[in-house]
């Protein structure tokens, strides 16, 4: 066994071993009900001590493109918690961050490791971005050939310069070109 063998050993090692201490094992399950948009559920996965809406408004973040404050915590079950706070039209879904320096813990005591969950809100049409704009998957026609672009090309040209808020006719130019050459051969 060689010095690189060992050295590349180590460090998946500690790799793995930061991996599971990270808490990126732990995920909690999150849910709603479809076409209620005022609450969702969290299963924790085991009994939680018991916590205010400010303990989970300090140590969870909700958001979607702009932070969600909860307005409301119930307890449903052991380790399973109805949050109260506005989802609706949330089209991009909405991601639950614990905190590394939560206030919450497990009836054991220990604190909850950190975790993220995306969840798209049950009832809502969902918006998913389809990808790169030039790949052929996504848009064929983007990719054809150049000839294909130029005899399809219809040019709009504005008539004058017009004040920012006036209306701007438009005029639709297409163009055409036909070359005629001769060839002598001597």
């Amino acid at each position: 066994m060689s010095d690189i063998d060992f050295e590349n050993g180590f460090l998946c090692g500690m790799a793995t071993k930061g991996l599971v201490r990270s808490g990126e094992l732990y995920k909690p399950l999150i849910w709603n009900d479809e076409g209620v948009y005022t609450y969702f559920y969290i299963d924790f996965r085991r009994a939680m001590e018991p916590f205010s809406t400010g303990m989970w408004n300090e140590s969870v973040v909700i958001h979607d493109s702009e932070q969600i404050k909860a307005t409301g915590v119930e307890l449903v079950s052991m380790g399973v918690y109805k949050i109260i706070c506005d989802i609706s039209d949330r089209p991009h879904g909405i991601t639950v961050l614990n905190k590394k320096v939560s206030r919450l813990r497990f009836s054991a005591g220990e604190r909850i490791p950190v975790f993220s969950i995306h969840m798209f809100i049950a009832g809502q049409a969902q918006y998913i971005d389809v990808g790169y704009a030039y790949d052929f998957k996504t848009f064929p026609a983007l990719n054809t050939e150049i000839t294909e672009v130029i005899s399809d090309f219809t040019l709009w040209t504005a008539l004058g310069v017009f004040d920012f808020y006036e209306d701007i006719p438009f005029i639709e130019i297409s163009s055409e070109e036909v070359e005629a050459h001769s060839i002598a051969l001597t």
